[in-house]
């Protein structure tokens, strides 16, 4: 053990002891804020490239482009601090990967401080907010994040159509003009945000877009909350869709397609064309079309209500191989509609084949069965022959156990 029996020479010692500690301490300190500064990317370092700012035109955009020139070079995410950012021109993140490697991987990250704090307002309807693709399909992009932040406002609030394994977290995307999403990648996620007011759909998935994952989103007001045509492996779960004017999701030439644990209400109900758009899925909440391959619809709850009295909850018009399994319908005027014809050619399609309808339940308060004076009907058809058509396609339609349930709560 350490000793010292010089007195004046401890008094002396262990002061400056204490002093290089402290100087250490203050070192380390310094060094860690600097290498916690330098991880990102500001963009409030690059604000000298806004214009106007505070005035009527103010541009946020040429700053972004000089700070995601930063992040691509550098690697770094890019940092949207908490504030508006207007923007007059569509943000276009630069491809920063290598065409021809694996992936053609570019790692731009783009970070806010919550959707609720960080938010891009394109200011301009006829552009995008933000355009994040590769030039072509095989030219594609992949590898980009975004998250912790509010985009709205646009032609397409943000255009990833050739972008793989693109991740988006706890986002607010809303009001564009078209779709908030336009995707075409593969291997994607879609998490834990909202998609509101997009006059033609929330999001739209087409052509490559397989092996996607859309878990604890929210879809509210939109034309149609998902249009998938095209792709194969897309699993919906765990998400709310809400008041969708069109369909809550339509899926067109889509194969394998999931979807599960998911909450449906007031979807397909028209709320005027000067606000979204009324077209492919009117009125229903999910809409099978054109052909739709191997869908799995199960544990899902669908809700109606007393006022509810055009949409059918599931609709199809066309469809090989489907699952509709262990759904609660609640106060459903129509669950499961067989359509004669497509919305999309408007022509008849070929018979349902494989529809195997098994262990729902349909559930409707006493109140809902007073006011309408009859119960909602579990399986319909647009026109006679339909179900029995499908039926002799090998499609199987078990009856729903039914619920009558007492109202309990006169808000509900």
């Amino acid at each position: 053990m350490f000793s010292c029996s010089n007195t004046r020479y401890a008094t002396t010692f262990f002061p400056v002891l204490a002093v290089m500690a402290v100087f250490i301490a203050g070192v380390t300190l310094a060094q860690t804020a600097s290498a916690g500064h330098d991880t990102r990317v500001s963009l409030l370092d690059y604000q000298q490239h806004a214009l106007d700012v505070g005035g009527d035109n103010e541009d946020w955009q040429p700053a972004f482009q000089a700070a995601l020139e930063v992040a691509r070079d550098t690697g770094k995410p890019l940092h949207v601090p908490a504030g508006t950012y207007l923007i007059r021109q569509a943000i276009n993140v630069v491809h920063a990967g290598k065409p021809g490697l694996f992936l053609n991987p570019q790692k731009i990250q783009i970070v806010g401080d919550g959707p609720n704090h960080s938010n891009i307002i394109q200011k301009v309807p006829t552009e995008n907010a933000i355009n994040w693709t590769g030039p072509t399909y095989k030219e594609s992009t992949s590898g980009g994040a975004m998250r912790d932040i509010s985009v709205s406002g646009g032609d397409v609030t943000l255009n990833i159509k050739w972008h793989n394994h693109f991740h988006m977290d706890n986002c607010y995307i809303a009001s564009a003009q078209t779709y908030g999403v336009h995707a075409e990648g593969w291997s994607s996620r879609f998490a834990n945000s909202t998609i509101r007011w997009c006059r033609q759909a929330g999001l739209y998935g087409r052509s490559h877009f397989n092996n996607i994952k859309i878990e604890g989103m929210y879809f509210s007001r939109n034309g149609r909350g998902i249009h998938l045509i095209g792709g194969n492996g897309v699993f919906i779960s765990n998400s709310g869709l809400e008041s969708n004017a069109s369909a809550a999701i339509v899926i067109q030439h889509t194969s394998k397609p999931v979807i599960t644990s998911c909450y449906f209400e007031g979807n397909g109900h028209d709320r005027g064309p000067d606000i979204l758009d009324i077209g492919i899925g009117f009125p229903s909440t999910i809409h099978l079309d054109g052909v739709a391959n191997s869908v799995v619809i199960e544990n899902n709850i669908f809700r109606g209500g007393q006022g509810y009295n055009s949409a059918s909850q599931v609709a199809i018009a066309g469809c090989e191989g489907a699952r509709i399994r262990g759904n609660l319908f609640a106060n459903s005027l129509v669950a499961v509609k067989l359509l004669a014809e497509s919305q999309i050619s408007q022509a008849t399609v070929g018979p349902i084949k494989g529809l195997i309808v098994t262990g729902n339940t349909i559930e409707t308060r006493d109140k809902v069965l007073a006011l309408r004076g009859a119960p909602g009907t579990f399986l319909a058809e647009s026109e006679p022959g339909l179900i029995e058509r499908s039926l002799a396609h090998s499609s199987v339609f078990e009856e729903p156990l039914e619920i009558t349930r007492k109202n309990t709560y006169e808000d509900e």
